[in-house]
This record gives structure tokens, C-alpha cells and sequence, in this order.
């Protein structure tokens, strides 16, 4: 028992050592675990408020953002110094924004040529339409020939940013020159991706000689020359400050771009207010204006104009000039009061008799001739109002032979064109009476044609003689139904026995549409339009026009639609130009998203001058998709 208690007496010692053990091996753990557990929760603080600095940098390139959509006044232009300015009290912060303009092209080319953009060569894009899985861009490029020796281009170029992709083999238009590439090389580029088509031919190819819009059927002459290129992307969004830029082998003009596009480098920096701690964030923000532009809100389109010559002794032929305001005016009254005008060109075309025949002209023959006629004089009077007279540039001119594939026909014709967009709006109503009563290089201080030697020479009493102005005008209300619009303005010879089909009309979505209402609606002016042939005709889904309840027509026959009598212009016989306006409404149903328009002709020969076409549509609410808006294109 002794030893048996003596050894109970000898465990103290082993539990004491085990407790010691305990001491040290918790002092071990739990120590440094207490530590880092401090340290994580200092830690977490720090994120916490790194994040919160992180979100007020970001609210600084948010805020610099809405600056340059808004075209702040306070902008910089590239070249100048940044504007910067604070924001104050930013999640306890103090943010300080830098606003840079940078040369947009900056990564992409390198400016050993300069980075002033020319007057010579330009480049504009924008979406022409959206739908469910997407949309289409277009790059259009225009050269005036005022430059001596050739222009070749090498590259054409897109930008297109975060979240948007090019769908392979997309591309068309100038794609179908066999110098240039089907598909681009794309590449990582801002956030974004640049899309770049590298002509095959180190020397570069004619800017005349790459494929024209339409393909070229017409054998139109333009001026300035005009080239495309479409491709398609993906999502059905809006992209914001995407741009196009075109490369040549001058050196005197190396490089243009999108010049309504603009490109800021921002910069953002959140001090916190009670650490000194910062955080930077850095951006390029983009702007576009074109597209905003186009893609305005509910309305519709109104067409007039007139003749400004006529047959005055029944032998068919046009031979007199038209010299009184009276005769060459034209009033628009029912665009509703308080709209907004989105859109205003003016068009002027007539047809020569001198050059008899233009067909091997070189170019710069052709840009002299569309110099002589590319200024016209548009007038306007206010009810109760006089006469203002003001001369306007076209800023597009066509010439094209009036001759047939067998040879016969004689002389040329040309289409003008001028945005009048401002000069419309800044009246105090759309809705007066316009005339045009001068075209330069037909006109002298006598007024319009003075003269015999003139008339002579501008082609009066000829079975081609005609000569006719007309002014399109799209405006917005917000009283107004939704329509899609679409523009067709490539001039276009129709000779005997031909038809062309108008391309891509879809877009639009008709709704269900109350009794009275209005579906579908086209303009076209023609000139050379006459009853000494017949024939010619329009055909819409299928149907002729005009359909037989058609509220604007009883003056044009389904088999002589282009008489020299417009149906638009309430049946006012305006000889040898027709402005006519149909009612398609009864060929158009609830669903129905595309149409077919057909021009076709036997024995009468005429001159396509534009077709607009206006559809009630069902508009989206989900931006992008099925915009709203006048779209632009070609002949097929």
C-alpha cells in the first residue's frame, strides 16, 4: 500500500508537466492565429476600402463618360491640354478626372504623314440596320478627284468595342474586288477589336476602279466617287464610339477617318480624404455622332418639287424654259406644328444634250462636268412672307450616259444632291412654299436659262429633254406613329425593256393597324417621265401601282405610271418629271417585316432620280432592335 500511495504522490509531477506542455504548445497556435486574425480584419478593412475608393475612381470615368456623349462644352480638341477637374466627397473620397483628346487612330497607324484629316477623302459609318441576332455596318468612303495623279487605297479599317464581333464572311461591297480580302484580320485593340482589310496588292488599287455601290449596274458616274464596304455583327446593341479609317499610298494624304468620332483618354484618380490612399483607373471613351443622328424618334416623310421645263406646242418635246417663281414652286403644308425636321435634301437633275456622248470620258472629264452643275438655288417664302434666295452646294453629284446597249440615245443627265437639313430647320415653319430657280452653269444674271444659245445648249425640244427639283424632308413628333424609312438615291438609268428590284427592305415590323390607318407608303421622282410612251410601271409585293382605292393617285396609270403627272403634288401635270407618291397600305399585313419593290419598264426610257418608302412599324422597346429611322441604300 506504501508504495502504492507513494506512487500516487509521484503523479503530480506528470500533471504539471502536461499542463506546461499545454501552456506552450497554446501559446504556439493560438498567438499567432490571434495575429492573424487582426491582421485579416485590417486586411478586410483595406479591401473594403480600396473597393470603396475603386467605385469612386470608377464614378469618375462614369461622370467623364456622359461628358463626351453629351459633347461637353468644355471638351478638348486633340492637341490641346487636358481638362481636368474634381469631384468632391466620392465615397469619402476626393476624385480628380483627366479628360484627354487623343488622335484616334493612335496604336493603329503611326502618323508619319500627319494627323489632319482631309477635305479630299472621307470616311463615314454607321449602323444601317438592326435585328433580332444583330446589325450591319457600313463604311462609306468618298473621294472629290481633286487631287493630281492616282489615289490607291491599300487598307480599309473598323473599330467596333467591347462585346461586339464581326461575323465571318459578312462582308460585302468593295469585298468583291479580287485585291481586296472577303474577311478582316482582327485583333484586340482598346478593350475593343479592330477589324482591318489589308489589300492583297502591295501598290494599292484605284480608288475608281474598286467596286461601286450597286455593283455598278447603271454605269452611273458619281461625284464625289463613293465606295462601301458592309459587314455584320453581333449583338443586336447600339456599339458606342465605334469608327472607320481608310489607308492610301500618297503621302499627301495618308489617312482618313471617321471625323465625327472622337476619342478621350480619361483618367481617374480617388484620394481618400482621412488615409492619402489613392486608386487610378484609366479609360478611352469613345463618341459618335452619325448614328444618333439617324436614328431619331416617331414621325414620318413629306416629298415636293416641280418641273422647270415644259411643252408648250403639243409636239412632245419639251422646249420651253420655265423663268416666274410661280412656275417652278411648290408648297409643303402638312408637316404638324412643333417637329423637329431630321432630315432635308434637296434634288435637282436635268438631262444635256452637249457632250452627245460621255461614255469614255475620263474622270477628270467627268468631275468637270459635275463642277458646272453642282450649285442650285433653293428659295423659300413664309405665308405672308417674300422671297429668301439662297444658293446651295450639292454635296453629292451623278452623271450617267442616256445611252442604250445597242447604242442609240444621246447626251447625259445628272442628280444632285444637297443636305438642306439646317437651312429647313432654322425656318420658323417647314410647312411654306420652296422653288429652285437656279442651277449653276445654266444660269446668268438674266435668271435660269437665259437665253437661246442656252436653252440650245442645256437641251430643250429633244424627246430626252427634262429638268426638275424636289425636296425630301423627314421630321419627328412626338404625336406621331412609329415608321421605318428607306432611302434610295443612286441614279439610275432605266433603259428599254429592264427591271431593278429594290434592296434590303426589311427591318420593319407592321402591327395591327385600325381601319383608315395607313401601312405603307413610296415617293419616287423621275425625270423624263411622259405620256408619249408608255409601258413603265411599279410593282410593290407582287401588285401593281396604284391600287384602285388609292387616296393619292387618279392620275397615273398602272401601264404608264411615269406620265408627267404627279399624283403626290395633288395630279398636278408638272411634264417631264414625275414626283409620285403611292399608297401600298392594302399589300402590307400584322407581322410582316420585309417587301419587294419592283421598277420595270418596255419602250419608255427614264431616269431613276430617289424612291423613299415609309412603313408603320411596331418599334422595340429594347434598344437598338428595329430603330426608328430613315436607312439608306442601294439598287439591286
Amino acid at each position: 500500500m506504501n508504495r502504492i500511495v507513494r506512487l500516487r504522490h509521484n503523479e503530480d509531477g506528470y500533471v504539471l508537466s502536461f499542463v506546461l506542455i499545454l501552456v506552450l504548445m497554446v501559446s504556439i497556435v493560438v498567438v499567432p492565429l490571434l495575429v492573424f486574425m487582426a491582421s485579416g480584419m485590417r486586411s478586410a478593412q483595406r479591401h473594403q476600402e480600396w473597393t470603396s475608393q475603386f467605385y469612386a475612381a470608377d464614378a469618375g470615368v462614369e461622370d467623364a463618360a456622359h461628358k463626351v456623349q453629351n459633347q461637353h462644352d468644355d471638351l478638348p480638341e486633340y492637341g490641346d491640354d487636358p481638362w481636368v477637374y474634381t469631384i468632391q466627397d466620392v465615397n469619402g473620397c476626393e476624385v480628380e478626372v483627366s479628360i484627354e483628346a487623343v488622335w484616334i487612330l493612335d496604336g493603329l497607324e503611326t502618323p508619319i504623314y500627319g494627323t489632319v484629316p482631309h477635305d479630299e477623302l472621307a470616311v463615314v459609318s454607321h449602323v444601317v440596320e438592326m435585328g433580332e441576332d444583330g446589325g450591319t455596318f457600313r463604311i462609306e468612303m468618298t473621294y472629290d478627284g481633286s487631287l493630281d495623279g492616282n489615289l490607291k487605297l491599300d487598307k480599309v479599317g473598323a473599330w467596333l468595342p467591347a462585346g461586339f464581333t464581326y461575323i465571318t464572311d459578312s462582308a460585302s461591297g468593295i469585298t468583291t474586288h479580287e485585291d481586296v480580302p472577303d474577311n478582316p484580320t482582327a485583333s484586340s485593340f482598346r478593350g475593343g477589336t479592330a477589324l482591318e482589310w489589308e489589300f492583297t496588292t502591295p501598290e494599292g488599287v484605284l480608288f475608281e476602279d474598286l467596286p461601286p455601290p450597286g455593283g455598278g449596274e447603271g454605269g452611273s458616274f458619281e461625284y464625289p466617287l463613293r465606295r462601301l464596304l458592309y459587314f455584320d455583327f453581333t449583338p443586336a446593341l447600339d456599339p458606342s464610339g465605334e469608327f472607320s479609317w481608310i489607308r492610301t499610298t500618297r503621302h499627301d494624304i495618308y489617312l482618313s477617318w471617321d471625323v465625327d468620332s472622337d476619342l478621350y483618354a480619361v483618367s481617374s484618380t480617388a484620394v481618400h480624404q482621412e488615409t492619402d490612399e489613392d486608386v487610378a483607373l484609366q479609360a478611352f471613351v469613345g463618341s459618335s455622332e452619325i448614328y444618333e443622328e439617324l436614328s431619331e424618334a416617331y414621325g414620318d416623310y413629306r416629298a415636293i418639287g416641280s418641273s422647270l421645263m415644259e411643252d408648250q406646242n403639243s409636239n412632245l418635246r419639251r422646249e420651253t424654259l420655265l423663268y416666274r417663281a410661280e412656275d417652278t414652286t411648290a408648297t409643303l403644308s402638312d408637316i404638324p406644328e412643333g417637329a423637329s425636321i431630321e432630315l432635308a435634301y434637296l434634288y435637282w437633275s436635268a438631262w444635256r444634250r452637249y457632250p452627245v456622248d460621255i461614255t469614255d470620258y475620263e474622270e477628270e472629264e467627268l468631275v468637270e462636268l459635275a463642277e458646272e452643275v453642282d450649285v442650285a438655288r433653293l428659295g423659300t417664302k413664309q405665308s405672308g412672307g417674300t422671297w429668301i434666295d439662297i444658293d446651295v452646294d450639292a454635296d453629292r453629284v451623278q452623271i450617267l450616259p442616256n445611252t442604250n446597249s445597242d447604242g442609240s440615245g444621246h447626251g447625259w443627265a445628272f442628280s444632285c444632291r444637297a443636305d438642306v437639313t439646317d437651312l429647313v430647320a432654322a425656318l420658323d415653319s417647314p410647312s411654306c412654299s420652296y422653288k429652285v430657280r437656279r442651277i449653276d452653269g445654266i444660269d446668268d444674271e438674266y435668271g435660269l436659262w437665259y437665253g437661246q444659245y442656252r436653252g440650245y445648249y442645256w437641251a430643250t425640244d429633244d424627246e430626252w429633254s427634262y429638268a426638275g427639283w424636289s425636296l425630301v424632308v423627314v421630321y419627328s413628333h412626338q404625336d406621331e406613329n412609329a415608321h421605318q424609312m428607306y432611302l434610295y438615291d443612286d441614279f439610275f438609268y432605266m433603259e428599254m425593256y429592264q427591271n431593278v428590284y429594290l434592296d434590303a427592305i426589311e427591318g420593319f415590323l407592321v402591327p395591327e393597324l385600325d381601319p383608315g390607318d395607313e401601312g405603307a407608303r413610296l415617293t419616287v421622282f423621275v425625270g423624263e417621265g411622259d405620256d408619249a410612251y408608255n409601258s413603265d410601271y411599279l410593282r410593290f409585293e407582287g401588285h401593281l401601282l396604284p391600287h384602285e382605292d388609292d387616296p393619292y393617285d387618279g392620275v397615273n396609270p398602272q401601264d404608264d405610271v411615269w406620265n408627267g403627272k404627279s399624283s403626290g403634288l395633288d395630279g398636278e401635270f408638272i411634264d417631264g418629271v414625275d414626283i409620285d407618291t403611292f399608297d401600298a397600305t392594302p399589300y402590307v399585313t400584322p407581322g410582316q417585316t420585309e417587301a419587294e419593290v419592283l421598277l420595270g419598264t418596255w419602250v419608255d426610257s427614264w431616269n431613276l432620280i430617289y424612291v423613299i418608302l415609309s412603313f408603320r412599324t411596331d418599334p422595340s422597346t429594347d434598344p437598338g432592335v428595329l430603330p426608328v429611322s430613315i436607312l439608306s441604300y442601294q439598287y439591286d
